[in-house]
């Protein structure tokens, strides 16, 4: 082997040498604690079931059958009520009452619709007008209303209260103007837990009432 091969070999023995040399400085440095990464969970989307019954498709019934008692009956609230409900339950076909006011009257309507039948259950004299709610005043319908409130905290309520909750969805206007808004409320069938949010009819937009 020539001095030129003999110095191309030690020259890579170095070379090795140096190399395996820094990998096992590397490796016995002493390493910090390892950062774990939070990977945020995808949250839980909530729909209402298929929604055939809902507050305006059983409205149309309920304001013929007030128009039939007074021709200038107003839509003044509407309301419904699932109970012992839960996620998968709720927003299903129920018993709406609509309540509507005739301003030449001065009188209530309290109308019922259930299975597409609709009748008057109460009718009374009363001193003091209500708001009315126009028709085109709340382009949300109850099954938007209560899926707004399931994905903003209503869904986790039931899902907390599944030894009984009920839920309560009312429409009215405001004294204050002609804005209607939805009121959701969940309501524990034991103890005194509640979950409320409203929900404007006309936008969709939603808070939690103050106090």
């Amino acid at each position: 082997m020539t001095k030129k091969e003999w110095g191309l070999l030690i020259g890579l023995l170095v070379a090795v040498v140096v190399v395996f040399g820094i990998l096992g400085y590397l490796l016995l440095q002493p390493t910090g604690p390892t950062t774990a990464v939070a990977v945020p969970l995808p949250e839980t989307t909530y729909t209402v079931g298929e929604a055939t019954v809902t507050a305006k498709t059983t409205y149309p019934l309920a304001r013929e059958v007030a128009r039939s008692r007074q021709s200038d009956a107003q839509l003044a609230s509407i309301s419904a009520t699932w109970a012992e409900t839960n996620i998968k339950k709720v927003g299903e076909p129920t018993t709406w009452a609509f309540q509507f006011y005739s301003p030449k009257s001065n009188r209530v309507y309290v109308v019922v619709v259930e299975q597409d039948q609709a009748q008057v259950i109460r009718e009374a004299f009363t001193p003091y007008p209500s708001t009315p709610i126009p028709d085109e005043g709340w382009p949300i319908d109850s099954s938007e209303a209560l899926t707004i409130w399931l994905n903003h905290g209503g869904g986790k309520f039931l899902m907390e209260h599944l030894d009984g909750a009920k839920v309560v969805a009312q429409l009215a206007a405001s004294p204050e103007g002609s804005q209607a808004t939805w009121t959701v409320v969940g309501l524990a069938e034991r103890g005194q837990a509640y979950f409320t949010l409203l929900v404007d009819a006309a936008t969709g937009a939603y808070r939690k009432p103050q106090g």
